[in-house]
């Protein structure tokens, strides 16, 4: 849709053109700000008889803006809650959207580790706030789901292709071959059912991993019918069979990296001497209830919203819950990677003005979701290490490593040990960083007790947020049948991403 110019507008919102003469063009600036000291970039417009409204857009994810419902907290984190809190809440579809799935699907939790990302651009200033220890120790928190993107979970759900069954059923020692596909809405129906076969088949205690699970909230994905949106939620099926310390018990089923789900919001605040009533807002609007893919190039029809008249006295501030984002990072099985995808869900009303004594007063588009702040649990940095187990053909997960190299002036190296000849990893960094890698060396003990030693990297490899490289030597036939145990061992070092890598994130997430 091509940008309505002024009179357009107007003739649109049906104000009448008596207002082209009249103080419809009030003066709009993009206005450098602080909310409960986080600079921001918003707009604000000189209305008339000296009113002034100040509008700032936000992206929250849905843990920090349910947090202002919750005990204040001390330090950093009381000061990000108050970006949500002290404002009058008006009501809108998207946070009557926000709420149902909150009161149906939410469920409280303990962080162990808690941080906050924030990108303020063209503002110069980025980066993360560590919360740990900031009043958050025996805090309980609420979300809906997973927004520490790094996680990817084995779910008891999803129904497994014949070929997988029957290689399970049998026992037969031998992994089933492995498949990727997107979820559909078959997938989410029968939950319960398909938890109960999970059982079976695995003799697994689903409770056992409730927590963890939750995370995961495949009710919630099963209520917004997730599975209706062709290309949104990648699952890979596999089995495996663990012998001699590759995995301890058969395993598989689907594995998927829940979407984060992000809140957007605009804040505006009266910053004149005189009481001013917002009659309505205008803007960009869907009243589409249903999951959809995300996509910026074809925007909702422009209208006036119809919300209610909010009067806000001097420094009285409103805000409105805008739309809800669903976002998923890339998926990988071997060569083939399918792509991350967003998609948006329930009605949506995203300001381009506001409306005072009958006049349209639009912003002038220079500013746009000038913050980004989201939370993340569990997500401390360090890149992570893989194995290949030939006898259970998975990759297994070893956790993190070189996790004191956490800058180029501590580069170091890490030596891992396996029970086994271990010949390929896999290096993956899942985080908001760059890791270098300089070296790797394999060191294969054969039955004889003499160790053959394998070069791993020939040039320095280096690896952000989403990216991973394989490390794999083929052993000549004579070392492979006399090889007892392998250790490698990596050399290099990570580094939390950069103002400009913090830009460049910001600016994918929001075009």
């Amino acid at each position: 849709m091509s940008r309505l110019n002024r009179r357009d507008l107007i003739a649109s919102l049906g104000v009448g053109a008596s207002l082209l003469a009249s103080r419809a063009n009030a003066l709009c600036d993009v206005w450098r700000d602080e909310i409960a000291g986080v600079p921001t970039k918003s707009y604000q417009c000189t209305v008339s008889e000296g009113q002034v409204l100040t509008t700032t857009f936000m992206r929250l994810s849905d843990v920090m803006f349910d947090s202002a419902g919750g005990a204040p907290l001390d330090g950093p984190a009381g000061e990000y809650q108050s970006l949500v809190r002290g404002h009058r809440l008006i009501e809108t579809p998207a946070l009557e959207t926000f709420s149902r799935l909150f009161e149906t699907h939410s469920f409280a939790f303990e962080p162990s580790n808690l941080e906050v990302e924030f990108d303020m651009r063209g503002q110069g200033l980025s980066g993360r706030e560590d919360l740990s220890g900031a009043g958050t120790e025996g805090r309980r928190w609420r979300t809906l789901g997973v927004w520490d993107e790094t996680l990817g979970l084995f779910m008891p759900a999803f129904p497994l292709p014949a070929v997988l069954r029957r290689a399970i059923e049998n026992r037969s020692g031998v992994a089933g071959p492995r498949f990727l596909r997107h979820a559909t809405a078959e997938d989410f129906r029968d939950l319960d059912a398909k938890r109960q076969e999970y059982v079976r088949l695995w003799g697994a205690n689903v409770e056992d991993r409730a927590d963890l699970l939750s995370f995961g909230n495949l009710d919630m994905l099963a209520d917004i019918e997730a599975g209706s949106v062709e290309g949104f939620l990648p699952l890979l099926f596999h089995a495996g069979f663990g012998q001699d310390g590759c995995s301890g018990a058969a395993r598989g089923g689907a594995l998927y990296v829940p979407p984060a789900l992000y809140v957007d919001v605009a804040v505006c605040r009266n910053d004149g001497a005189e009481p001013a009533e917002i009659e309505d807002m205008f803007g960009a609007a869907e009243t589409t209830t249903r999951l959809r893919p995300y996509d910026p190039a074809t925007p909702p029809r422009e209208e006036r919203f119809g919300w209610r008249p909010v009067t806000l006295a001097p420094g009285e501030s409103l805000l409105a819950v805008q739309r809800l984002i669903f976002g998923a990072r890339p998926t990988t099985l071997d060569e083939e990677t399918i792509p991350a995808t967003r998609a948006v869900y329930g009605p949506t009303h995203l300001p381009k003005g506001v409306i005072v004594k009958g006049q349209p007063v639009a912003f002038d588009g220079r500013s746009h979701n000038a913050v980004i702040l989201a939370s993340y649990a569990n997500c401390c940095s360090c890149p992570y290490l893989e194995s290949w187990c030939p006898r259970a053909e998975e990759w297994i997960d070893h956790g993190k490593v070189l996790a004191e190299c956490d800058a180029p002036e501590r580069a170091g190296s890490e030596t891992r040990h396996f029970r086994d000849a271990r010949c390929r990893f896999r290096i993956s960094e899942r985080e908001h960083e760059d890791t270098t890698l300089t070296a790797a060396r394999l060191d294969v003990t054969l039955d004889d007790g003499t160790t053959r030693v394998f070069e791993l990297l020939d040039a320095p490899r280096r690896l952000t947020i989403g990216e991973s490289c394989e490390l794999a030597v083929e052993l000549p036939p004579g070392i492979a049948r006399r090889a007892r145990s392998s250790a490698l061992t990596l050399w290099g070092h990570y580094e939390k991403f950069t103002q400009a890598r913090f830009e460049a994130r910001s600016l994918a997430l929001t075009t």
